[in-house]
């Protein structure tokens, strides 16, 4: 099965959704509201979980992110979040490729 995996990491929410990768359809999405004190470590740890949610083990072909700060689009490493503390120069491509 060929999933393209979606996320966004926003201000107030996380998301992330699944889709066939022909197809303009969510297969599944899932949301959660970003804590008060939300920083870099808790929106990964909440998007870990949406991801898990959705994919249950399936890799996707490819992922696509949304971010609300500047990153670089070489390395995939985020420079800054206007929205949330803690996203000075962390690598997310690399840790969502690890992963």
């Amino acid at each position: 099965m060929s999933l393209i995996l979606a996320l966004d990491f926003g201000g107030t929410k996380l998301a992330a959704a699944i889709a066939h990768a022909n197809s303009q359809e969510w297969l599944g999405y899932e949301r959660c509201l970003s804590p008060a004190n939300a920083n870099a470590s808790t929106d990964l740890d909440i998007m870990r979980s949406l991801i898990n949610s959705l994919l249950q083990e399936v890799k996707p072909i490819a992922i696509g992110v949304s971010f609300g700060g500047p990153v670089d689009a070489n390395t995939g490493i985020v420079r800054l979040s206007h929205h949330v503390p803690g996203w000075e120069n962390i690598p997310l491509q690399e840790l969502l490729a690890n992963e």
